[in-house]
């Protein structure tokens, strides 16, 4: 762990230090998507493809290698909060304020300059070069764009809200007074019939 020493220094114990090659093994690790076979390999790591798994196993499960990896991810994870506030934003999104009415076309440059890229699921363009009778060339475009499901995003929020529940088929007959009532404040209940 980091210390500071009699001058005010971080100093860093030799133990929590890692070696280049354990380093190299973790850059390589993420570069590759998380495999630690391929992550082993690219660190140099010798043997076939079994001894590297081992070796990849031995290296994910040290301390060190381990918390070095939990501190990358750590940058990149989501909270609740910020997962929710991205479906808001595909739900909420439009790319109208960028179409020009007339031509139909999406001003991408001031979409990104909106910073409303983030709702662009696919973007393609085609260009396509015809010649006439005369031997005049010209250029087609075709564009295709694809926004992000703003339905499925509400979708998503409806159910992390519990907007939406199952569809139950409840036998009022066998219910206690005492569950009607929860039934009427908007309470779940759970009942179990005999021989279900």
């Amino acid at each position: 762990m980091p210390r500071k020493s009699a001058n005010g220094r971080r100093e860093v114990a030799k133990r929590d230090t890692l070696n280049n090659r354990q380093q190299m093994f973790i850059d390589a690790y993420f570069a590759c998507g998380m495999n630690g076979t391929e992550a082993a390999l690219q660190a140099g790591y010798k043997g076939n493809r079994d001894v590297l798994a081992v070796t990849a196993s031995r290296l994910l499960s040290g301390v060190k290698v381990r918390a070095r990896i939990a501190e990358r991810l750590e940058k990149y994870h989501l909270t609740a909060n910020e997962v929710l506030a991205r479906l808001a934003m595909h739900a909420r999104g439009s790319l109208e304020d960028f179409i020009d009415a007339d031509s139909g076309v999406i001003d991408m440059a001031k979409a990104k300059q909106g910073r409303q890229l983030h709702l662009v699921k696919k973007y393609k363009t085609k260009f396509t070069t015809i010649t006439d009778k005369d031997g005049r060339e010209s250029e087609i475009v075709e564009t295709e764009l694809e926004l992000y499901d703003a339905q499925s995003a509400l979708v998503h929020i409806g159910k992390h809200l519990g907007l939406f529940n199952a569809d139950v088929n409840i036998n009022f007959n066998v219910l206690t007074d005492d569950q009607l009532e929860a039934i009427a404040k908007g309470q779940k209940v759970i009942t179990i019939e005999a021989g279900k």
